[in-house]
């Protein structure tokens, strides 16, 4: 861990708040969500933080004023390409995301209820859920994020909005969503298509 740092350029006192470089590759890990090892205190860099085999927990970009890691107020958790953001727990829902963050993936309300369960440790209870949910990525499966349905990647029919799958009945309610926004003018002004077949 480094310490923070008081540099003086021309008259101005600016504290270097850099939080160190990655354990795994040596970058700077100041960038987008860091993490670090519960265990060790090892830091890894966003992009490296995806990559591993251990828990590891979000931090912000900065130092506190001990030179300590601060936790991010999110609570991001990584493991095998998986993260959650155990602060949604708090108010009875899950972020869970694979694919190093760009695919969803909709958590049921028993998966919901088991995070909850207090006579587990947090973490070994959030360990547990990026290991199902890795599981089955690795499988060759995913989540249709409307309704919850595990699904092939074969049996992916399309992609609403920009993290979301649909299997074919729900693509389908999709689609008429949209024809129906389009029709009562809930368009975009900028492309004229409907606000979720857009990317303005």
């Amino acid at each position: 861990m480094s310490s923070q740092k008081v540099m003086n350029f021309s008259q101005k006192t600016v504290v270097d708040t850099r939080i160190g470089k990655c354990c795994k590759c040596g970058k700077d890990a100041s960038w987008n969500t860091p993490c670090v090892n519960p265990q060790n205190n090892e830091l890894f860099c966003d992009s490296c933080s995806h990559e591993s085999t251990v828990l590891l927990r979000g931090i912000v970009q900065h130092l506190d004023k001990n030179g300590n890691y601060v936790q991010h107020p999110l609570k991001p958790y990584v493991k095998n390409h998986c993260i959650v953001f155990a602060s949604d727990l708090e108010h009875g829902f899950l972020s869970a995301w694979t694919h190093d963050g760009h695919r969803s993936f909709p958590v049921s309300s028993s998966e919901i209820n088991l995070l909850q369960a207090t006579e587990i440790p947090f973490e070994t209870r959030i360990e547990a859920f990026l290991d199902k949910m890795a599981s089955i990525v690795s499988s060759g499966k995913t989540r249709c994020t409307r309704c919850h349905r595990d699904l092939d990647e074969s049996e992916i029919a399309g992609r609403p909005l920009f993290t979301g799958v649909n299997c074919d009945s729900c693509f389908e309610v999709h689609k008429n969503e949209l024809e129906e926004q389009r029709k009562n003018g809930h368009v975009c002004r900028m492309c004229g298509q409907p606000y979720g077949n857009c990317s303005c």
